[in-house]
């Protein structure tokens, strides 16, 4: 499988269409200085790890348990709240 490179959306959710947006929920944070991994919880207990900048994660406040968007576009999906 490809790893995916999946970017924090924040603010940016009203500029994407419904139909490349998934509800989800953050499950785990694993974070250092230099690279955060959010897993979100998909359908079926599977999951989905994204790759983010910890200060992404840090400014829009992640923590687990939150809902977020996994969003798709042509190039990469994004998550944000």
């Amino acid at each position: 499988m490809p790893k995916a490179d999946l970017r924090l959306a924040g603010m940016l959710i009203g500029y994407f269409l419904a139909d490349n947006r998934l509800p989800r929920r953050v499950l785990r944070i694993q974070q250092d200085e230099l690279e955060a991994e959010v897993m979100v919880l998909l359908a079926d207990e599977e999951t989905l790890t994204v790759p983010c900048n910890p200060q992404g994660v840090a400014d829009m406040g992640m923590n687990p348990g939150q809902d977020l968007w996994v969003i798709f576009n042509s190039n990469s999906p994004y998550v944000g709240p």
